[in-house]
């Protein structure tokens, strides 16, 4: 078990990673569709595009991998990523390796949520990706926008937490890293805390 001053040490050093305290964490919710062989084994990547007053950015391609047999049917797969603030999403890239001995997938809905500032971005996809004649990427719009209060905003992450620890459950102990519990925090106080949760005896 880690000490007191361990978990301290860990967290300055991780906020003073270049880059990283300036990122926000953004959850990555999907929903499989429900239909029969909809479920996949392929790498799936995403990528956002947004807009902060008149600037346009775009981040780079990441695999969504979360924790477990993901991509199943009517299943629903959460993963954080730490992504610079990107403003408003009006757009965003999803693809797939059209790997594996299942390659084809029915994504049904996409929820990007930045647990930081609240904003939460839905993007409709009901469409077959990755498998044979199917697309290897897809480029969708927003078919919903909304913005959590404060107190939404701490369930919401809470939720994020208790999700990624349910997932560090079904894989083990071991592949539930310090660096998954520093995504979805947003200062010292509170890195410390969830490191402190994450390796608690």
């Amino acid at each position: 078990m880690l000490s007191l001053s361990k978990i301290t040490m860990l967290a300055f050093s991780a906020l003073l990673i270049p880059g990283l305290a300036l990122a926000d964490p953004y959850r990555v919710t999907i929903h499989t569709s429900k239909t029969k062989n909809s479920g996949t084994n392929s790498t799936i990547k995403v990528q956002f595009f947004g807009k902060k007053g008149n600037k346009r950015t775009k981040t780079p391609k990441y695999i969504v991998d979360p924790i477990g047999d993901s991509y199943e049917n009517g299943q629903w797969d959460t993963d954080v990523l730490n992504i610079e603030n990107l403003g408003r999403l009006y757009k965003m890239k999803l693809m797939s390796d059209g790997g594996g001995k299942k390659p084809g997938w029915l994504p049904k809905t996409i929820f990007v949520t930045n647990l930081k500032t609240g904003s939460r971005t839905d993007f409709g996809v009901n469409q077959w990706i990755g498998g044979k004649g199917d697309p290897r990427s897809l480029i969708l719009k927003p078919s919903n926008q909304h913005q959590y209060s404060k107190k939404e905003l701490k369930k919401q992450v809470l939720s994020s937490r208790k999700a990624l620890q349910r997932n560090k459950k079904k894989k083990g102990g071991s592949s539930f890293s310090y660096s998954k519990a520093l995504k979805y925090i947003k200062d010292t106080t509170d890195t410390i805390n969830a490191v402190k949760d994450v390796y608690k005896p």
